[in-house]
């Protein structure tokens, strides 16, 4: 069996290392989107909650509806504001459905035990009326709860809730993306491994000519490596002994000649 230069090794191993190292990146990729989506959106959540918290406690209770109109409208989210017993939903998202049978309730909804007042308004975030008291958040949802009092001491509390269906479309389109993806990665590491494999063979496939006329003792033979690490050092070091080794042979031509004249 015949064997593989330098190159052909040097090349075929590092395509399969940059193959391995593209198939795990993609792969950690697609695995770790949803935590890493859920924890941004969890922040975003925490800060969004918070921002609506200081609102509400820094205003009287009557501007509480339009904070929470304002912050369901901006931030995309669903709003279960309770004031003084008073509790009114505000949706920013339509993945929270309501239900008015109670057999639909499962363990993802949320029972609101107190009666819930309507208003009705044309914005996208209206205060929704609760039949029976039963709001069910989506199975993709993140919760936020919290009490609090507004500036003018009046009891409320706060129950955000914020959609990840994207998540699910965004894990489709980029398993949807990885095959193409994985596919472009590996043939610009194909290119990129041959130009790395060429540059780090070259200057050794040099020495390896150079070595073959050091061998016929071919006085010009010269290493000509110019590339500041190891291998320049091994061309000098070559170059050296292939010095030394022309001299010795100079000198003992020389006593050679003197030994048969005496």
């Amino acid at each position: 069996m015949k064997k593989m230069k330098l190159f052909q090794k040097t090349y075929l191993f590092t395509v399969g290392l940059m193959a391995i190292i593209i198939i795990i990146s993609h792969t950690l990729l697609y695995m770790l989107l949803p935590s890493f989506y859920t924890n941004k959106k969890q922040q975003d959540l925490d800060n969004i909650s918070y921002q609506l918290t200081e609102q509400l406690q820094n205003n009287n209770s009557n501007k509480s509806d339009e904070i929470a109109k304002k912050f369901a409208d901006m931030h995309n989210i669903n709003i279960l504001l309770s004031v003084n017993g008073k509790n009114k939903v505000y949706e920013g998202i339509k993945s929270c459905d309501i239900y008015i049978n109670p057999d639909a309730l499962d363990e993802q909804s949320l029972v609101i035990d107190n009666k819930t007042d309507f208003i009705e308004d044309n914005k996208k975030s209206n205060s929704t009326e609760v039949k029976n008291d039963f709001l069910k958040i989506s199975d993709s949802s993140l919760l936020y709860t919290k009490k609090l009092k507004t500036k003018d001491n009046v009891n409320a509390s706060i129950k955000v809730a914020m959609d990840l269906q994207y998540l699910q479309e965004a894990r489709s389109v980029v398993f949807m993306i990885l095959p193409y993806s994985i596919g472009i990665s590996l043939i610009i590491s194909l290119f990129a491994s041959y130009i790395y494999t060429k540059k780090i063979t070259k200057p050794i496939k040099q020495i390896c000519d150079v070595t073959k006329e050091m061998q016929v003792l071919k006085e010009d033979a010269y290493c000509d490596i110019n590339t500041g690490d190891e291998i320049e050092l091994l061309a000098t070091n070559i170059n050296s002994l292939y010095k030394n080794l022309l001299d010795t042979i100079d000198s003992l031509k020389e006593e050679i000649e003197n030994v048969s004249k005496s």
